[in-house]
């Protein structure tokens, strides 16, 4: 599945220790392959104007309401 290495973590328990011996570690390991026509993993889903870049992308949800100042007047 992948190139050979291998970890040796025990050097670190002896009476004078030493680092362990990590041998190719490689790179992280792949993840899933996602659906087809899904967009790249970190992609933005929506223009700037709200619409969806990808197929299968829901619309975008409609701005929640403003802010409010709950009844608090400004600082004077």
């Amino acid at each position: 599945i992948g190139f050979p290495g291998w970890a040796n973590y025990l050097p670190v328990t002896r009476a004078v220790p030493e680092p362990p011996s990590i041998r190719y570690p490689g790179g992280p390991a792949p993840g899933p392959f996602p659906y087809f026509g899904a967009p790249p993993y970190g992609a933005p889903l929506y223009g700037p104007d709200g619409t969806p870049l990808y197929p299968g992308v829901p619309p975008h949800p409609p701005p929640g309401p403003g802010p409010s100042d709950h009844g608090e007047a400004p600082p004077s």
